[in-house]
């Protein structure tokens, strides 16, 4: 009767929420922008203040945060390639863009209310332009997420997109908060 029982037990569905994609993952926050974010407890944090950068355990990732720079201009791309664009559900006035420039594939974390104002950023369209990549309260804050390895083309550079650092560098992005 209990072997049943335990049966029984083990062979009903469970009604358990699924693990978060971040369980086991550790917190950055920044005590004056309060821009929080989260990355995997493998990662390294190879930077301190004023400019963090976190390394992925194989080193093949880098993502930088940087805060109360000069915001007030924009930045000179070279050639331009939008690959997507993700709104933020923690916060909808936060995106997180993967661009390709100069074969350089990586994330950018823009205001959305930005992304009119630059035609760099149109999905699947590759040009050159200006770009402001500051967000936040203060507009102050800049988060970039690179590969460390070099790309010979733009089509490997797209590829980038698809292995497992680029996912989860924009699951770290997708994490972003201002508390």
């Amino acid at each position: 009767m209990v072997i049943a029982g335990v049966l029984i037990y083990i062979l009903l569905p469970s009604n358990d929420k699924p693990l978060s994609p971040y369980y086991g993952w550790r917190t950055y926050c920044n005590n004056t922008t309060k821009v929080c974010f989260k990355y995997p407890k493998a990662w390294k944090q190879a930077e301190e203040e004023p400019i963090p950068s976190f390394m992925s355990s194989n080193n093949g990732l880098e993502i930088s945060y940087q805060t109360s720079i000069a915001c007030s201009t924009d930045i000179r791309l070279g050639n331009t390639y939008t690959v997507s664009i993700e709104n933020l559900s923690t916060n909808p006035k936060i995106s997180v863009v993967g661009l390709i420039t100069d074969n350089v594939p990586g994330y950018v974390v823009v205001d959305t209310d930005s992304l009119s104002s630059y035609p760099t950023i149109r999905l699947h369209r590759s040009v050159h332009g200006l770009i402001n990549y500051c967000f936040g309260f203060d507009k102050g804050s800049w988060i970039v997420a690179t590969p460390n390895n070099t790309f010979d083309s733009l089509s490997s550079a797209k590829a980038w997109f698809n292995t497992q650092n680029a996912k989860t560098a924009l699951l770290s992005l997708k994490s972003i908060s201002i508390n």
